[in-house]
Order: C-alpha cells, then sequence, then structure tokens
C-alpha cells in the first residue's frame, strides 16, 4: 500500500460525504493535511525502517545487540586502561589507594591499592584510567606525576606501556563476528573455537590459530588488536586468561601478539605549488591506511607495489610521481602469517 502524502490524504479525502468539506482551507481539509504528513512521517521514520532493524546485515545499534542475542553473543565492551608505575622514595611513605596520576597528556589515573614504600626506596603500584576506551592506553614514560605531590615522593614513572584500553566494539566488526560464528562451525574446541575465544575479549580485532605448532595437543593463537597494532601487557593476559576458563581440559595453549611488518615509503613527486608536504604526506597515509586494513592479517594478500603507487597518483596535491620504493625496493611486500602490515614511515622527495 501507497503511504505516502499525498496517498494518505487522498484516501482520507475520498472518504468525506460532505463536497464542501473536500474544498482546501476548510476545517476538514487542514485536518486531513495535518493528519497525512504525520501518518507519512511516522510510515517513512518507524515502519518503512523496520526490516532494516530485525536483519542481521542491515541493523545497527541496540537493534544489532538484541540480533546478536539469538546467536548468543554480545557486544564488546569499553574497558580501562590498566599498569603500574615504579615510584621511587622514602621508606614508609604510605600511598593510598585512588591517589591521582596524570600523563604528560593530562589523561587521569589513579591508584588501585594502598602501597608502602619499602627499604629499597622503591615501589610498583598499580594504576587504572579514570576513562574508558584507547584515551588511557600509555606509552612508556608517559606518566610521570602525581597531581598533588606526597611527601617523601621522589619520582614516578611508567616504565612499561598502560595497556588494556579498549572502546565499545564497532557495528562492522560485531556483526563480522556474529557472520563468522554462523559460517564457521565451532565445536569442542577446534580451530574456529579459539578464533572466536580470542574475539570475544574486548580490544581484539582478528585472531589465528596454528594447530599442533609444538607437537600433539598443543597449539598457538596468534591475536591483532582492535587497532590493527600489536597485543600486549593487560590485554594479551586477558586474551590469555578468557581462552584458558574455556579450552578443553588438555590443551596446551600458546598465545601471542602478531608481529608489525613495517612499512618505509620514499617517494619523488611534483606536487601543486600551493599544498604543503604535510597536507599531501597526511592524505597520503591516511589512503595507505586505509588500503592496508583492507589486506590486514590475511597472508594471502601482498601490499601491492602498484597499488601504492596508484593510491600515490590520487593522493591531494601531487601532480606527478617521478620514482617511488617500498622499504628500498620496488616490489609488493608480503607479510607471513603471524606477521601484519605496518605504515611506519613516508619520506617524500620534492623533484
Amino acid at each position: 500500500m501507497d503511504n505516502s502524502y499525498d496517498a494518505i490524504r487522498n484516501r482520507m479525502k475520498d472518504d468525506l460525504t460532505t463536497e464542501a468539506s473536500k474544498i482546501e482551507g476548510s476545517f476538514t481539509m487542514d485536518n486531513i493535511n495535518s493528519v497525512s504528513k504525520e501518518l507519512a512521517r511516522i510510515t517513512a521514520t518507524e515502519v518503512d525502517t523496520i526490516p532494516d532493524e530485525i536483519m542481521l546485515d542491515t541493523a545497527t545499534g541496540h537493534m544489532l545487540d538484541v540480533k546478536a542475542l539469538e546467536y548468543g553473543m554480545v557486544r564488546n565492551k569499553e574497558r580501562k586502561a590498566k599498569g603500574q608505575v615504579k615510584v621511587n622514595g622514602s621508606t614508609g611513605v604510605i600511598i593510598y589507594k585512588d591517589t591521582e596520576l596524570l600523563s604528560k597528556g593530562d589523561v587521569p589515573y589513579k591508584t588501585m591499592y594502598d602501597v608502602i614504600i619499602g627499604a629499597s626506596g622503591v615501589s610498583f603500584v598499580d594504576i587504572e584510567c579514570e576513562y574508558y576506551g584507547l584515551i588511557g592506553n600509555a606509552e612508556i614514560g608517559s606518566i610521570t606525576s602525581f597531581k598533588n605531590s606526597i611527601t617523601g615522593v621522589e619520582s614516578v614513572i611508567n616504565v612499561e606501556k598502560i595497556t588494556g584500553g579498549t572502546e565499545d566494539e564497532e557495528d562492522e566488526h560485531f556483526r563480522d563476528r556474529i557472520y563468522e560464528k554462523i559460517r564457521k562451525p565451532i565445536s569442542s574446541g577446534n580451530k574456529n573455537h579459539y578464533v572466536y575465544w580470542a574475539k570475544e575479549v574486548s580490544g581484539i580485532r582478528e585472531a589465528k590459530v596454528i594447530p599442533l605448532f609444538n607437537g600433539n595437543g598443543t597449539l598457538k593463537v596468534i591475536v591483532l588488536s582492535s587497532d590493527y597494532d600489536e597485543v600486549s601487557g593487560l590485554l594479551l593476559e586477558n586474551v590469555k586468561e578468557h581462552i584458558e576458563n574455556n579450552r578443553p581440559i588438555g590443551a596446551s595453549v600458546t598465545v601471542e601478539s602478531a608481529v608489525s611488518k613495517d612499512i618505509r615509503l620514499d617517494i619523488t613527486l611534483q606536487k601543486e605549488e600551493n599544498i604543503s608536504i604535510e597536507v599531501i604526506k597526511t592524505d597520503l597515509i591516511n589512503k595507505i591506511n586505509d588500503y592496508i586494513k583492507t589486506i590486514t592479517f590475511d597472508e594471502t594478500k601482498p601490499l601491492s607495489y602498484f597499488k601504492i603507487g596508484d593510491l600515490a597518483f590520487n593522493a591531494e596535491g601531487i601532480v606527478d610521481i617521478l620514482d617511488y620504493t617500498l622499504n628500498g625496493s620496488r616490489e609488493s611486500i608480503q607479510a607471513s602469517f603471524n606477521e601484519f602490515l605496518k605504515l611506519k614511515e613516508v619520506v617524500i622527495h620534492v623533484a
């Protein structure tokens, strides 16, 4: 049935028995026009969208969460980053739980327990970011101060990365996991089951399995983070713990991060006069990273030398390309089973 504004209006108008009521501008027609508009709006925004909201391939947000329950799956939720800081100070100084620290980027963290600095003058204190998400992940040396100075504390620093902060799982990644469960049967700790368990952990994008990598009863799980990077610290421990809690008795499982295969692009080009090198580099990096994401963790798909050239030709501000190399050669680059490709550096030479 046609539920457009004109169709609804005409049907309501046809139902009128008094000809005078059908005259435009009459009280009846003014009401019919208003009601027809609202019914058409409700149909377009609430009724016509129902099929999209209940189908797995088009559902989004909450409706995708509801659809996923039919397959016994839930979306991976955001988590806070955790780690440790090394504190140097006087013996006996107490650092209380919930004492605040700041990273160099002013991201706030809190201590998780009371800690007393021992006779060595050094203590390691567990901390947690106050915010959920990737914002809490920090490189070595990023946290160097308490928010308020503490008498007897000489210095504080994180000597290892702060990890484990993750965002809510995006719709498309969640949808892919659901389809993976449907299309790749999982049972009794088979290969697919270990991939499924690994990707159930918030912060893991992809996983691979090497069966019998060290003899009967052994297997290795290789994981890639949700931001297309190596997995370490708390996040890697979360994967190990989750698999350990679900694996069949007797299986010996090793969990490792994928290793980055760094890519350096050296390119000689001619550019538009009014475009800066930084603008060109930013656009080129974004284009290459988007391409890398489509082949990441798939050892059957190389990083195509000619595809990089095509992307460069279409980058903002580039007039012509005179020469370019990938890691010093003019060949495509292949990642091995446990590697992922990572654009490490782009060097631009202007002719």
